[in-house]
Protein backbone atom coordinates (compact mmCIF):
# COMPACT_ATOMS: atom_id res chain seq x y z
CA UNK A 1 0.00 0.00 0.00
CA UNK A 2 0.92 3.66 -0.35
CA UNK A 3 0.26 6.77 1.69
CA UNK A 4 -0.30 9.70 -0.65
CA UNK A 5 -0.52 13.29 0.54
CA UNK A 6 -1.82 15.80 -2.01
CA UNK A 7 -3.90 18.94 -1.83
CA UNK A 8 -3.90 18.93 1.95
CA UNK A 9 -5.45 15.45 2.01
CA UNK A 10 -4.12 12.07 3.10
CA UNK A 11 -5.08 8.91 1.23
CA UNK A 12 -4.09 5.29 1.59
CA UNK A 13 -4.19 2.97 -1.41
CA UNK A 14 -4.52 -0.80 -0.84
CA UNK A 15 -3.30 -0.81 2.79
CA UNK A 16 -2.46 -4.26 4.13
CA UNK A 17 -1.23 -4.32 7.75
CA UNK A 18 -2.23 -7.85 8.81
CA UNK A 19 0.29 -10.60 9.52
CA UNK A 20 -1.63 -13.10 7.39
CA UNK A 21 -4.18 -13.05 4.60
CA UNK A 22 -7.62 -13.12 6.18
CA UNK A 23 -9.25 -15.77 4.00
CA UNK A 24 -6.95 -18.51 5.26
CA UNK A 25 -6.39 -17.51 8.88
CA UNK A 26 -4.53 -18.92 10.72
CA UNK A 27 -2.90 -20.97 7.94
CA UNK A 28 -2.60 -18.37 5.20
CA UNK A 29 0.55 -16.79 3.79
CA UNK A 30 2.38 -14.72 6.38
CA UNK A 31 4.14 -11.45 5.65
CA UNK A 32 7.93 -11.54 5.70
CA UNK A 33 8.50 -7.91 6.72
CA UNK A 34 6.94 -5.83 9.46
CA UNK A 35 3.92 -3.74 8.43
CA UNK A 36 4.50 0.01 8.10
CA UNK A 37 4.12 2.01 11.29
CA UNK A 38 1.13 4.32 10.88
CA UNK A 39 0.98 5.37 14.52
CA UNK A 40 2.13 8.85 13.57
CA UNK A 41 -0.52 9.31 10.88
CA UNK A 42 -2.37 12.45 11.89
CA UNK A 43 -5.25 12.31 9.43
CA UNK A 44 -6.83 10.05 6.85
CA UNK A 45 -9.41 11.35 4.41
CA UNK A 46 -9.91 8.34 2.17
CA UNK A 47 -8.83 4.79 1.44
CA UNK A 48 -8.83 3.70 -2.20
CA UNK A 49 -8.93 0.00 -3.12
CA UNK A 50 -7.79 -1.26 -6.52
CA UNK A 51 -9.49 -4.67 -6.39
CA UNK A 52 -10.99 -7.26 -4.06
CA UNK A 53 -8.05 -9.65 -3.62
CA UNK A 54 -7.31 -10.20 0.07
CA UNK A 55 -3.80 -8.75 -0.13
CA UNK A 56 -5.28 -5.46 -1.39
CA UNK A 57 -8.71 -5.43 0.27
CA UNK A 58 -7.76 -6.53 3.79
CA UNK A 59 -10.84 -6.20 5.97
CA UNK A 60 -9.05 -6.27 9.38
CA UNK A 61 -6.80 -3.43 8.23
CA UNK A 62 -9.71 -1.44 6.87
CA UNK A 63 -11.82 -1.91 10.01
CA UNK A 64 -8.91 -0.75 12.19
CA UNK A 65 -8.41 2.33 10.05
CA UNK A 66 -12.12 3.13 10.15
CA UNK A 67 -12.12 2.94 13.96
CA UNK A 68 -9.21 5.34 14.13
CA UNK A 69 -10.45 7.69 11.39
CA UNK A 70 -14.26 7.37 11.40
CA UNK A 71 -14.71 10.36 9.08
CA UNK A 72 -12.64 8.77 6.32
CA UNK A 73 -14.30 7.40 3.22
CA UNK A 74 -13.68 4.12 1.45
CA UNK A 75 -13.52 4.14 -2.37
CA UNK A 76 -13.77 0.82 -4.21
CA UNK A 77 -14.24 -0.34 -7.81
CA UNK A 78 -17.80 -0.44 -9.05
CA UNK A 79 -19.44 -3.70 -8.07
CA UNK A 80 -17.22 -4.45 -5.06
CA UNK A 81 -18.83 -2.37 -2.31
CA UNK A 82 -21.36 -4.91 -1.09
CA UNK A 83 -20.98 -5.40 2.65
CA UNK A 84 -18.19 -2.82 2.96
CA UNK A 85 -20.42 -0.54 5.04
CA UNK A 86 -19.90 -2.81 8.04
CA UNK A 87 -16.21 -1.82 8.12
CA UNK A 88 -17.16 1.49 9.74
CA UNK A 89 -16.12 4.21 7.30
CA UNK A 90 -18.19 7.40 7.04
CA UNK A 91 -19.18 6.34 3.50
CA UNK A 92 -18.35 3.70 0.93
CA UNK A 93 -18.22 4.93 -2.65
CA UNK A 94 -18.16 2.70 -5.72
CA UNK A 95 -16.12 4.38 -8.44
CA UNK A 96 -17.22 4.13 -12.05
CA UNK A 97 -14.28 4.01 -14.44
CA UNK A 98 -13.54 7.46 -15.81
CA UNK A 99 -15.89 9.36 -13.48
CA UNK A 100 -13.96 11.54 -10.98
CA UNK A 101 -14.63 11.67 -7.25
CA UNK A 102 -13.62 14.90 -5.51
CA UNK A 103 -12.40 15.11 -1.92
CA UNK A 104 -12.03 18.86 -1.58
CA UNK A 105 -8.61 19.51 -3.06
CA UNK A 106 -8.01 15.99 -4.36
CA UNK A 107 -9.62 14.21 -7.27
CA UNK A 108 -9.65 10.42 -7.73
CA UNK A 109 -10.44 8.89 -11.11
CA UNK A 110 -10.52 5.13 -11.54
CA UNK A 111 -8.98 3.65 -14.66
CA UNK A 112 -9.16 0.26 -16.34
CA UNK A 113 -6.67 -2.50 -15.50
CA UNK A 114 -5.74 -5.89 -16.94
CA UNK A 115 -6.66 -7.80 -13.81
CA UNK A 116 -9.65 -8.86 -11.71
CA UNK A 117 -10.57 -9.18 -8.06
CA UNK A 118 -11.67 -12.26 -6.15
CA UNK A 119 -12.59 -13.09 -2.57
CA UNK A 120 -12.55 -16.87 -3.05
CA UNK A 121 -9.28 -18.73 -3.51
CA UNK A 122 -9.71 -19.92 -7.11
CA UNK A 123 -11.43 -16.89 -8.61
CA UNK A 124 -14.77 -18.39 -9.60
CA UNK A 125 -16.43 -15.06 -8.80
CA UNK A 126 -14.52 -12.19 -10.39
CA UNK A 127 -15.01 -8.48 -9.82
CA UNK A 128 -13.46 -5.45 -11.54
CA UNK A 129 -9.94 -4.22 -10.86
CA UNK A 130 -8.91 -0.62 -11.41
CA UNK A 131 -6.04 1.81 -11.20
CA UNK A 132 -6.27 5.30 -9.75
CA UNK A 133 -5.29 8.72 -11.06
CA UNK A 134 -4.94 10.96 -8.00
CA UNK A 135 -4.68 14.70 -8.60
CA UNK A 136 -4.09 17.60 -6.23
CA UNK A 137 -1.95 20.72 -5.82
CA UNK A 138 -1.01 20.58 -9.49
CA UNK A 139 0.46 17.07 -9.15
CA UNK A 140 -0.75 13.83 -10.66
CA UNK A 141 -0.04 10.33 -9.27
CA UNK A 142 -1.05 7.11 -11.02
CA UNK A 143 -1.47 3.92 -8.99
CA UNK A 144 -1.84 1.03 -11.44
CA UNK A 145 -3.01 -1.52 -8.85
CA UNK A 146 -2.38 -5.13 -9.85
CA UNK A 147 -2.32 -5.45 -13.61
CA UNK A 148 -0.67 -6.89 -16.64
CA UNK A 149 0.59 -4.66 -19.41
CA UNK A 150 -1.91 -3.92 -22.16
CA UNK A 151 -3.48 -1.36 -24.47
CA UNK A 152 -5.44 0.49 -21.77
CA UNK A 153 -2.34 2.33 -20.56
CA UNK A 154 -1.70 4.30 -23.72
CA UNK A 155 -5.27 5.56 -23.42
CA UNK A 156 -4.66 6.51 -19.79
CA UNK A 157 -1.55 8.41 -20.85
CA UNK A 158 -3.46 10.30 -23.53
CA UNK A 159 -6.30 11.21 -21.20
CA UNK A 160 -4.48 11.85 -17.93
CA UNK A 161 -0.79 12.30 -18.80
CA UNK A 162 1.75 13.47 -18.19
CA UNK A 163 1.95 11.71 -14.81
CA UNK A 164 4.33 13.02 -12.16
CA UNK A 165 4.70 9.66 -10.41
CA UNK A 166 3.51 6.21 -11.48
CA UNK A 167 3.23 3.39 -8.93
CA UNK A 168 3.53 0.27 -11.05
CA UNK A 169 3.25 -3.40 -10.03
CA UNK A 170 6.21 -5.79 -10.20
CA UNK A 171 5.56 -9.19 -8.69
CA UNK A 172 4.18 -12.72 -9.17
CA UNK A 173 4.95 -12.54 -12.88
CA UNK A 174 6.60 -15.91 -13.44
CA UNK A 175 5.95 -18.06 -15.38
CA UNK A 176 5.09 -15.18 -17.70
CA UNK A 177 3.13 -17.42 -20.06
CA UNK A 178 0.60 -17.85 -17.25
CA UNK A 179 0.74 -14.51 -15.43
CA UNK A 180 1.39 -11.93 -18.15
CA UNK A 181 -2.31 -11.14 -18.58
CA UNK A 182 -2.70 -10.19 -14.91
CA UNK A 183 0.75 -9.25 -13.54
CA UNK A 184 3.69 -7.27 -14.91
CA UNK A 185 7.35 -8.22 -15.16
CA UNK A 186 9.92 -5.47 -14.45
CA UNK A 187 10.15 -4.78 -18.17
CA UNK A 188 6.37 -4.57 -18.55
CA UNK A 189 6.13 -2.34 -15.49
CA UNK A 190 8.49 0.08 -17.21
CA UNK A 191 6.32 -0.15 -20.32
CA UNK A 192 3.25 0.79 -18.25
CA UNK A 193 5.08 3.83 -16.88
CA UNK A 194 6.12 4.86 -20.40
CA UNK A 195 2.60 4.38 -21.77
CA UNK A 196 1.03 6.63 -19.11
CA UNK A 197 3.72 9.25 -19.76
CA UNK A 198 5.18 9.11 -16.27
CA UNK A 199 8.12 11.30 -15.31
CA UNK A 200 9.06 8.92 -12.48
CA UNK A 201 7.98 5.45 -11.41
CA UNK A 202 8.19 3.26 -8.31
CA UNK A 203 7.70 -0.49 -8.44
CA UNK A 204 5.51 -2.27 -5.88
CA UNK A 205 3.58 -5.41 -5.17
Amino acid sequence: GFLIRLGGRSLLVDPMLSDRLGFLLPLGPRRVTAPPDLSGLDRLDAVAISHADHDHFDEPTLAALARRFPRARLVVPQGTGEGAERLGFAATLEAEIGRPIDFGGVRLTSTAAHHFGRRDVVGLVRTPAVGWVIEGSGRRVFHAGDTGHGPVFQGIGKRHGPIDLALVPIGAYQPETFFRDMHASPEKAVAIAVDVRARRAIGHH
